[in-house]
């Protein structure tokens, strides 16, 4: 194990394009899920996997939460990572569903992928378990 000295942040990287995440888009982010609510989406949620994501969701009030393993590396790399999959998930929050919480695992490839890769595998994720659960509503 590296102590936390060896630890360097993540190099930040210049905007590129209109697709980087804009100020000011934080009105309708509502607060995350409690350690209890976090627990109980984990442990009965319906999930969808990706090749860097594993989302799942239940029943609940529209929030998002995000959990990175130490695999990814130390806090500040950890941190970094939720950062981007909140922003990349907030770009496009008008397609969540506000009857269900969602949680968000990301995988160690995340730190090698641009923001625009990240909302994409997200936003498809997010698809993909929202036409599962209205499959659900529809045959029970």
């Amino acid at each position: 194990m590296g102590s936390e000295s060896e630890c360097e942040r993540p190099m930040a990287r210049t905007p590129s394009s209109d697709a980087e995440p804009r100020v000011g888009t934080r009105s309708l982010r509502k607060p995350g899920l409690s350690k209890t609510k976090f627990e109980a989406v984990f442990k009965g949620g319906k999930r969808v996997s990706t090749s860097n994501f594993r989302l799942t969701a239940d029943k609940g009030e529209g929030r998002v939460g995000v959990a990175t393993s130490k695999k990814i590396g130390c806090h500040a790399r950890r941190n970094w990572v939720k950062r981007r999959i909140r922003e990349s998930i907030y770009s496009f929050e008008s397609s969540l569903r506000t009857d269900l919480d969602y949680i968000v695992i990301a995988t160690p490839n995340v730190l090698t992928m641009d923001f625009v890769a990240i909302r994409e595998e997200l936003k498809d994720a997010t698809r993909r378990m929202n036409e599962r659960w209205d499959a659900d509503l529809e045959s029970g």
